[in-house]
């Protein structure tokens, strides 16, 4: 799994800063209210401007046990030593050798392998390989609703609500088998040898040999290549060289059959888990902040050059989050829901200080300021459902995840930092203004606390090689440019309302972990008091 959990949030986040406002406060009981609309689209960009997220191993916890030593209790197959087994007290690579040098053999003219040839260690093997992500993209279209209210000349508050009209996310991911030292070769042997033994019982259904001997032969032939054989190595042969690309067998590994026969592939198994389309829709987190004059005054006043604020900031964790795993809910591709859901918003509580300032003056009968902005937010610490994924489990049936890693763990988002710098340069006098911005966005490391401590490891950053691949610390540069129209000069105003119109469009310059989204904005405020 990807861990994302925060990144439709800076999303948010990069649009509340990057903001050219008239004014940071209103005049005691003034009112501003904005409906503003917002569509993105972008790509994931990891390391190193890497296009998706980079390679990640796999492998198939356990699976490898059937590629060694018989003895071993917990072993599934026999495919270490295999001239070492037995038919009651006879040895089968005795008995194979004795054969070979029989009359039988040479009135057969060929000989059997004798099953000596060991391509395996006694350790077990690690069945694996790696996914690379070639496709991971995102679109979003936003509307939002803005209210504020001057509580005094000092200090204004405003509530934020936002609702997403669309989320969706498109992936694809490419599996790389690992090379299996052996394999190959077993492959090759027994491929070969099963063809071997069935030349074998066809010449010797025509013509005689000891009675017992081609008996226990025969019984060694299907033990070994029957599928049923209780020493089969066809499971393994089916596998090939990439086992989890050919054929997984087992209904352990299979959460698609209770067969043992029964196989499935890497392939099916990430379109199961990982669909390559999901989309939602629905409320996002609300915000609520408080914004105090610290020295200056404000624009609106005329009476100074400068002003400074501060504002305290409450973001509510009312979008939607990740639904809790059930083995009854599915959808109409048989898929659990969890498995193509979508969270809205940070799906945690977020507490944010910020300070904001700007200078101002008039320049050839213009209206020129610079603006700027730096803040910190701090995400509280919550219980998550777990979601259920072959990614930093290393299995592949959901009832074997949930029985090890538990239905819940904990994330303690990475706290965050957050700039600007703007400028408002009036163009055409009380009509229209130009607001170019330069925003910075970087977050710290998130935390996951887990009964698997690998599993928490991974899901903070990935190493590939030498290269962190992914991670949850994010780091992001974004220019933007708005338009603004104005309707508020009271001797030049068209028509009753005092309205403004905006039109801004943004796009980062640098992403480290995270979606490099091109926006585009609109917005429409206007401005009432109560008397």
């Amino acid at each position: 799994m990807v861990s994302k959990l925060s990144t439709f949030a800076i999303f948010a986040a990069l649009l509340g800063i990057i903001n050219c406002q008239t004014y940071f406060t209103l005049p005691n009981n003034a009112w501003r209210a904005t409906i503003a609309g917002s569509a993105s689209s972008g790509k994931w960009v990891g390391h190193k401007d890497y296009s998706g997220i980079g390679p990640q191993f796999f492998y198939l916890k356990d699976y490898g046990r059937q590629y060694y030593d018989h003895l071993h209790p917990d072993a599934y197959y026999d495919l270490h030593h295999l001239d070492s087994l037995t038919i009651s007290t006879t040895i089968y690579g005795d008995l194979i050798r004795d054969f070979n040098n029989s009359a039988s053999a040479a009135v057969w003219g060929d000989t059997l392998p004798d099953l000596s040839t060991v391509f395996f260690g006694p350790d077990s093997v690690i069945i694996g390989g790696y996914f690379r992500n070639t496709k991971y993209s995102r679109v979003i279209k936003q509307q939002t609703f803005k209210l504020e209210y001057g509580v005094s000349n000092r200090v204004t508050f405003s509530a934020e609500i936002p609702y997403i009209k669309k989320l969706e996310e498109r992936r694809q991911w490419l599996w790389e088998g690992s090379t299996v030292p052996g394999l190959a070769e077993f492959v090759t042997y027994h491929d070969s040898a099963r063809v071997q033994f069935a030349d074998f019982a066809e010449f010797f259904q025509a013509f005689p040999m000891n009675p017992d001997t081609l008996s226990m032969l025969l019984t060694i032939k299907d033990r070994i290549y029957s599928d049923d054989g209780m020493n089969s190595v066809n499971q393994v042969l089916a596998g090939g060289n990439d086992p989890l690309a050919n054929a997984i067998f087992g209904p352990r590994y299979n959460p698609f059959s209770a067969s043992e026969d029964s196989a499935t592939t890497i392939d099916e198994l990430l379109e199961w888990y990982l669909p390559k389309y999901r989309s939602t829709a629905g409320l996002g987190d609300i915000s609520f902040n408080l914004t105090y004059l610290l020295a200056g005054k404000p624009v609106w006043s005329r009476q100074s050059f400068y002003s400074v604020y501060a504002q305290f900031g409450l973001q509510l964790p009312l979008g939607k989050k990740l639904s809790q795993f059930t083995g009854s809910n599915y959808d109409s591709n048989n898929r659990p829901l969890q498995f193509s859901d979508l969270a809205i918003g940070a799906s945690v509580t977020k507490w944010s200080l910020a300070f904001f300032g700007e200078f101002y003056r008039n320049i050839a009968g213009r209206f020129v300021s610079i603006n700027w902005q730096t803040g910190i937010g701090i995400k509280t610490r919550e219980f998550m459902n777990f979601p259920v994924s072959m990614f930093g489990t290393n299995l592949t049936h959901p009832d074997s995840i949930i029985a090890q890693f538990g239905t819940e763990f904990g994330y303690q988002p990475g706290w965050e930092w957050q700039g600007a710098i703007s400028g408002n340069l009036e163009i055409w006098p009380a009509r229209l203004w130009v607001c170019p911005a330069f925003a910075f966005y970087f977050k710290v490391r998130d935390k996951f606390y887990s009964v698997n401590g690998e599993w928490a490891e991974y899901m903070q950053f990935r190493r590939y090689q030498d290269d962190i691949v992914f991670d949850t610390r994010i780091l992001q540069a974004t220019p933007s440019l708005k338009i603004i129209f104005r309707n508020l000069h009271p001797l030049k105003k068209i028509g009753p309302i005092p309205f403004e119109f905006v039109v801004g469009i943004a796009r980062p310059i640098f992403t480290r972990h995270s979606f490099s989204d091109f926006a585009v904005t609109a917005a429409m405020t206007t401005y009432f008091q109560a008397w």
